[in-house]
């Protein structure tokens, strides 16, 4: 999976909030006070403060949920990941039992025999220190992708919890204002306003939140280097290893022609 595709499935929904959208007319298809005709803003806003509340609860509900479900799914996908390389690695494992098994069957010598053993043990050693590096690596990754998300996730958890703060106290104040029986078209244009400021408040933090992208494209490279660095040390003892072999099993002089 690449760092773009891991970064979508940790974090697709870290933004999702959005959808917890304030609105400054309070009911779907209301329509502003006209001049001259009384307003009934109070007894609209009685009945609809309660389904506004249960859609916004209702919304960050879904999203948690969402949430919840993506992170699940990738920790499933790197399993099947982990599951799979382990699984190459133990083919791997057979296929070089078989290669050490052929080589002790062709050793003659004792020098030749003590030169498969040390090439035995070079090699193991190798795939060892390979092997290590490359979880190291991935761990360090993965580690690091998780705390990116777990820091932009709480930011984003604050910045919601801050926007519906703001709009319990546009409900609180309205309320408060109807029972007070402030002008109806003074306790709308508050509210209004109220929910207007919650929003742009909310549009601006999120607008400043630094980018998960170029984060993430770091944690990769730097993976990337690692596991680089890790196939090339192993070439280069695998090469070694090779050489010091191929000395203990000279080949035959060839038969000179006549």
């Amino acid at each position: 999976m690449n760092t773009k595709k891991i970064v979508s499935s940790m974090l697709g929904l870290a933004m999702m909030s959005a959808l917890i959208v304030p609105t400054t007319t309070y009911a779907k298809g209301e329509k502003p006070e006209r001049e001259g005709v009384p307003s009934n803003f109070c007894t609209r806003f009685s009945a609809k403060s309660g389904e506004l509340e249960n859609r916004l609860a209702d919304k960050k509900a879904r999203i948690s949920d969402a949430q919840a479900e993506r992170t699940a799914k990738l920790s499933t996908k790197q399993a099947d990941r982990d599951a799979r390389l382990a699984a190459k690695r133990a083919e791997a494992d057979e296929r070089r039992t078989e290669q050490f098994a052929n080589l002790k069957g062709k050793a003659t010598t004792d020098a030749q025999k003590a030169a498969v053993a040390t090439f035995e043990a070079a090699v193991k050693a190798a795939i060892v220190a390979r092997k290590s590096a490359v979880d190291a690596a991935m761990k360090t990754f993965r580690d690091g992708l998780a705390a990116l998300a777990s820091t932009h996730q709480a930011s984003v958890n604050n910045i919601t919890t801050a926007y519906k703060t703001a709009v319990d106290a546009a409900h609180v104040k309205a309320k408060s204002d109807c029972a007070a029986l402030v002008a109806p078209a003074t306790v709308r244009a508050t509210f209004q306003a109220s929910m207007k400021t919650a929003k742009e408040k909310m549009q601006a933090d999120r607008k400043a939140l630094e980018k998960l992208g170029p984060q993430a494209e770091a944690l990769a490279k730097t993976r990337n280097a690692s596991v680089k660095k890790a196939m090339d040390d192993f070439k280069a003892a695998m090469e070694k290893a090779r050489a010091d072999l191929k000395a203990a099993f000279p080949k035959p002089s060839p038969t000179p022609s006549v």
